[in-house]
Order: structure tokens, then sequence, then C-alpha cells
């Protein structure tokens, strides 16, 4: 009791600082990561699947010219959504990074059913997969990088300490993306006229998740955060009217991601934190 009571004392009188091993063995503090809470996580991801339904069945009672904000929105908030929750997945399991790959894929058939023109063929599943399939590999690789850095450490209890390491389901993605890519290049005629207006939107979606997921891992007041991303939102859309003006609404689209990022990050926690010592109600002590 003597050692607990007088390594609390030391510890009060130690400046709030993160964890540093030139701090004696029995005042060192770390940061707790934050564990997200199932209930939140499953009652938003039925949320999520209501409104996925309305959009679908919206567009099948119209166009997806119509509905095609609505739905174009979601969709690549979603796939947004789903690299990073894999990415920061507890599951190390291989098959969690081909996930993204695979929803990826169904999302583009569903979206070439859901269109109206009987002329569609598999070249439209490739021209949307040249949209989609890039975001995918693109912001995981981006995730990917930032592992290596000490910014990590916002999200990971070893952030920055694995150098350069390349695991069998990443060289799997890598190798998977890049099979269903070269088929892209080679039957997606469409995509030679179209290519300026997706790698646009390409960048857009990236930039936008991108934005969202470093800005919450800030410890700024929720409001202030969606500001952030709200803000970084209207930037690009106003980038992307700029120079590829037309359907879909870049504002609208850019809006409907704001929400879906933020709402998984602020709900559903796909992405682990960093408790600050302050928050917590005693001292993590680490003892020989």
């Amino acid at each position: 009791m003597a050692v607990c009571r007088s390594t609390a004392t030391e510890l009060a009188m130690i400046p709030q600082t993160n964890y540093s091993d030139n701090c004696p063995l029995l005042t060192q503090r770390r940061d707790q990561m934050h564990r997200r809470s199932s209930l939140n996580f499953w009652l938003l991801l039925a949320a999520t699947l209501a409104v996925d339904g309305l959009a679908i069945s919206w567009v099948h009672a119209t166009t997806l010219d119509r509905a095609g904000n609505l739905y174009f929105g979601l969709t690549c908030s979603q796939i947004s959504v789903i690299c990073i929750g894999s990415f920061f997945s507890p599951t190390r399991r291989w098959w969690r990074l081909m996930c993204p790959v695979a929803v990826t894929l169904g999302v583009a058939i569903l979206t070439t059913c859901l269109r109206n023109d009987s002329n569609e063929d598999y070249r439209t599943v490739f021209l949307y997969l040249s949209l989609w399939l890039p975001q995918v590999v693109i912001l995981l690789a981006m995730l990917w990088l930032l592992q290596q850095t000490a910014y990590s450490g916002h999200w990971m209890e070893l952030g920055g300490e694995r150098k350069w390491q390349f695991s069998v389901a990443q060289l799997l993605v890598m190798i998977t993306a890049v099979a269903i890519l070269s088929t892209i290049l080679r039957f997606a005629t469409d995509l030679h006229f179209l290519w300026f207006i997706i790698a646009v939107w390409i960048v857009n979606n990236v930039l936008l998740a991108a934005a969202a997921l470093i800005i919450f891992a800030t410890r700024w007041h929720r409001i202030l955060q969606l500001a952030a991303v709200v803000g970084s939102s209207l930037l690009l859309a106003f980038g992307i009217d700029a120079v590829s003006p037309g359907d879909p609404n870049a504002l609208t689209v850019n809006i409907v991601q704001t929400i879906v990022l933020f709402a998984w990050f602020a709900i559903g926690e796909i992405v682990p934190r960093r408790t600050p010592f302050d928050q917590n109600s005693s001292p993590v002590l680490v003892t020989k």
C-alpha cells in the first residue's frame, strides 16, 4: 500500500506527457486504447443498411441519374469506411483486407444492374471498378504508409515501430488489385474518355477519407472535428466544380460522405483512439 500511495503521489507531480523510457519504471504512464462499443457498432450497421435499402429502392423506382447524388455519396463513403475499418480491425486474419475488394466488386455489379439501360454489360462493371477499386488500393496504401510513421501512435499501441513490413494479406490484396486493374484497362473502353473525371473523384474520395481520419485523431471537441471535416469536404467539392462541373453534384456527394464517415468514426468507433491519461479513473502502473 505504501508503494502504491507514494507512486500515485509521484505520478500526480509529474507533468502529463506521453510514455517515455526515460521515466522510472514505476512511474511510466501509458495512454490506454479506447475500444469500440459493440452495441453502437451493430446499431449503426443496422441504420446504415436501412438507409442503403431506401437509397437502392429510390434508384430502382426512379433512375440512377435522379437519385445518383445520394447513392454515389453513400457508396464512396462506405467503401472508405470498409477500408479503414478493415485496416484497423483487431482481427488479424488475412481475409480482412480482402473485404474492401470483394465489396467493391459487388457494388459495381449492383450499380450496373440498377441502370435502366439495357445495353449495360461487363464493360460498365469495369468502368465502376475503375473508380472504386483504385480508391480502395490508394486508401489502403496511404494507411499503410501512415502506419510507418510516429503519427500512427494516435491509433495503434506500437505506432511507427513496424518499419516497412508487408504482411501476406497486404501482398495478396496488392496482387489481386493489380490483376483486376489490368483487366479494367484492357476492356473498359469508356475509361479512355472519362479517365480525367474518374481520377478527380478518386482523389476527392481518398483525400476526404484521409482528412476525416486525421482530424478525428485530434483531441478537439466533436463539434470542432465535425466542422473541420465539413470544411475539408467543401474545399474538395469546390475544387471538383472548378475542374469538372456537372453530375454528380460534388457538394451533395461530399456532404453525404462527411456524415457517413463521421458517424462511423464517432459512433461506430471503427478507429481505436487513445484515451488521455487524465481521463482515466486511476493511474496505470507498470511494475516489475
